[in-house]
């Protein structure tokens, strides 16, 4: 049997595709769980998905609009399910659109996307019972040492000044659009200094294209979101 040490120094950390960097990166260890609130969390892998598909021209941005440019199926399940979504519109529509199209189906995105990283074994996934009646579930992150790695190179980009590729500046994008800054802070005032230097660096216009698009749509989702959360709670407060 392949043990657990074993399985954590034989990932190969560089064929992993940006939506599974993300969830490494966000991975929480005391909790068991990930840095950004749900809905951030969601809506930024939404983000991730529709940059992966970008970046290996399954989909471009144009004029606003998301177009699909291949049909063919990839070797990931949840990309698979994007591609098939898009492909059966009637008509063509807006990023913003697709990004709260895909965003609805959150709950299976999350548990296929989790699903897959377990059995490409970058994750374990221990499911538990509260009481012995509630289910729930618990993550392990095996690629310790190589999350370790990007942090420290996402860290040089962000607050050192160092030149990174394309792929470590999508990833602060998305670090950016789901708030998840805790995910490469060491400490609470560490925190305060890498929110800034990544906003710092998206405002600069250091991404371009498809991933710029996608990343200020996601968080105009998530500001919504926030807004709808923020109204609502005022609302019933009020009534009560």
């Amino acid at each position: 049997m392949e043990s657990r040490f074993f399985r954590t120094f034989t990932i190969n950390f560089d064929s992993m595709n940006l939506l599974e960097k993300f969830v490494t990166i966000c991975y929480r260890a005391k909790g068991e769980d990930f840095h950004p609130y749900e809905n951030y969390f969601a809506y930024t892998m939404t983000g991730a998905i529709l940059m992966d598909l970008a970046s290996q021209d399954y989909i471009k941005i144009e004029n606003g609009y998301l177009r699909l440019l291949k049909h063919s199926a990839t070797d990931h399940p949840v990309y698979n399910m994007v591609i098939d979504q898009i492909k059966n519109s009637k008509k063509e529509r807006k990023l913003k659109s697709w990004i709260s199209r895909i965003y609805q189906k959150n709950w299976r995105i999350k548990r296929d996307v989790l699903e897959e990283c377990n059995k490409r074994g970058l994750i374990r996934i221990e499911r538990k019972k509260f009481l012995n009646l509630i289910p729930y579930r618990k993550y392990k992150l095996n690629s310790t040492q190589q999350r370790a790695e990007l942090i420290r190179q996402m860290r040089d980009v962000a607050l050192h000044n160092k030149e990174g590729n394309a792929e470590l500046y999508s990833l602060l994008g998305l670090i950016h659009a789901s708030q998840s800054y805790k995910a490469i802070a060491r400490d609470r005032g560490d925190e305060r200094i890498v929110k800034k230097k990544v906003k710092q660096l998206i405002n600069n216009d250091l991404i371009g294209g498809a991933v710029d698009a996608v990343i200020q749509e996601v968080n105009v989702a998530i500001i919504a979101t926030i807004v709808a959360s923020t109204t609502a709670t005022v609302t019933s407060a009020s009534s009560g």
